[in-house]
């Protein structure tokens, strides 16, 4: 934890520096002011990328698919998700970014499959439970 604290106030202080430079030449008198943010651990970062990535119900869905039926190509996927090859590559480009997605070349064509699986079908059971548990208290309340 101390660690973390230590990268986390060296970052700030970089961060910090930064301001002061890219505001030292906005007119008279405004060196001095700028807007002190702490910036995001990068832990926190790629967490928040994961989580807005699942947010989206086409990438959702390739995850699902993939979970379910294993490696497949291209063509598969998009046919199966209902989207053009174009947006279901562009999907899936943004999912192997995250290292959600990985993929391998073979003779038939690009196989895509879900690299970290176990920890993706927790995410995903997790998930399932907090919103399963947050409809009951939705479906008392009415």
């Amino acid at each position: 934890m101390l660690e973390r604290q230590k990268a986390l106030d060296f970052i700030t202080g970089i961060y910090i520096i930064y301001q002061k430079i890219l505001h030292s030449n906005k007119g008279a008198g405004m060196g001095n002011k700028f807007i002190r943010k702490r910036p995001m651990l990068e832990v926190l970062y790629r967490e928040s990328r994961v989580a807005k990535a699942l947010g989206e119900p086409p990438k959702m869905a390739i995850v699902n698919l993939l979970l379910r039926r294993g490696p497949l190509t291209l063509s598969e996927i998009a046919n199966s998700i209902h989207r053009s090859k174009t947006t279901t590559c562009y999907h899936l480009s943004k999912l192997k970014g995250l290292e959600i997605v990985r993929y391998e070349t073979k003779e038939n064509g690009v196989h895509y499959w879900i690299k970290y699986e176990r920890e993706i079908r927790e995410i995903l059971n997790t998930l399932s439970k907090f919103v399963n548990r947050s409809l009951k208290g939705i479906y008392w309340e009415t």
